[in-house]
């Protein structure tokens, strides 16, 4: 009978759903390492499609299904720091959701669609009366690096903003706790909001290089899955309005086919009255709390073929590079030149 019971409980693990959170401490509070993902397959913490996450101002989040039955709760106390290409985000404020999702982001609620399908909700900071307790919601987080160089242009209205670059050679120190990110951006004045499409080297624990849709405003962030890409391939990064606050996101890998894509409705107007910033740049992150060194570096990256448009005429950009000071800098060789408007290379040590 012993027997019996140690097989049926064995064959029960075995059948458990890896999704399920495997990280419950003793007051029932779930330790996030990973970003949420409904994308299956990817590294995060899995769940199911049509959930509902909310966030509370006591800095605890809790995850709902679709019947409204309670799947975890965590805290911004209870989850790691992860990279964003806007910085670095507690997990429990991270998304991964499938390419081609449309977010429609009104006041403090995400909501996420798949066609006509809503696969996920996020309620941003509503108190929770039946819980007043205080669980922690320190969101401060040591600084790892950051944005390294770009070049920017401020109070430009564009509706559209496309480039082509290559991807670089790999930072030669390999070092799996080195973060990477080249793209192209737009972000509202205040810099409340940014949509970007983004070649990413190492982000989310998947080494080597790879292609993704951002979309990062204050308080979270939402990406796509990935495409792989290999160093010497072609990548097109494009970001189109679609309506007054609409933009779509995407980044394609020319050699491969591989293409992902959000459409987002934000408060980045196509239209606003001082005007948006636009960037090209580079990002670096040591996830280690290390320092970031040459060898830690991609190769020289040439944007090529950019167009910032306003109903189809080139808009005159007038490019300026900012270099970012870090304590945990230590690269040489960094510059940003600049042919026109069309053409930014961000310049390392490699």
């Amino acid at each position: 009978m012993k027997k019996i019971f140690i097989l049926t409980l064995l064959s029960f693990c075995l059948l458990a759903p890896s999704s399920l959170p495997v990280a419950a401490q003793d007051n029932g509070y779930t330790t996030l390492t990973e970003s949420f993902t409904i994308n299956s397959g990817e590294k995060g913490q899995e769940i199911p499609t049509g959930a509902i996450i909310q966030h509370f101002d006591n800095g605890e989040t809790k995850v709902y299904a679709s019947n409204n039955s309670l799947i975890l709760k965590t805290s911004d106390s209870y989850a790691d720091s992860i990279t964003t290409p806007d910085g670095l985000m507690k997990a429990n404020h991270v998304y991964g959701v499938p390419s081609g999702t449309f977010v429609d982001h009104v006041g403090n609620i995400l909501k996420f669609y798949d066609g006509d399908q809503l696969i996920l909700t996020v309620i941003d900071k509503e108190s929770d009366n039946k819980e007043s307790k205080s669980i922690g919601t320190s969101l401060i987080i040591p600084s790892t690096g950051g944005w390294v160089e770009c070049a920017k242009d401020t109070g430009r209205k564009p509706d559209t903003f496309a480039a082509n670059w290559v991807c670089p050679s790999s930072p030669p120190g390999l070092q799996s706790n080195i973060v990477n990110f080249l793209f192209t951006a737009i972000e509202t004045w205040t810099g409340g909001s940014i949509i970007q499409p983004v070649l990413q080297w190492n982000q989310g624990g998947a080494p080597g290089w790879s292609g993704a849709s951002w979309y990062v405003y204050n308080g979270g962030s939402v990406h796509t899955d990935a495409t792989p890409v290999s160093v010497g391939n072609n990548i097109y990064g494009y970001m189109h309005s679609q309506g007054t606050t609409t933009w779509y996101i995407s980044i394609q890998n020319l050699n491969t086919g591989g293409y992902k894509s959000l459409t987002v409705n934000t408060n980045i107007p196509v239209n606003p009255l001082i005007g948006n910033q636009v960037f090209v740049a580079l990002e670096s992150y040591n996830t280690s709390n290390g320092y970031i060194y040459d060898t830690d570096m991609p190769g020289d990256t040439t944007f090529s073929n950019i167009a910032i448009t306003l109903n189809g005429q080139q808009l005159n950009v007038q490019w300026y590079k900012k270099m970012y000071s870090d304590p945990y800098f230590q690269m040489t060789g960094l510059d940003v030149t600049w042919s026109g408007n069309s053409s930014v290379t961000l310049h390392t040590a490699n």
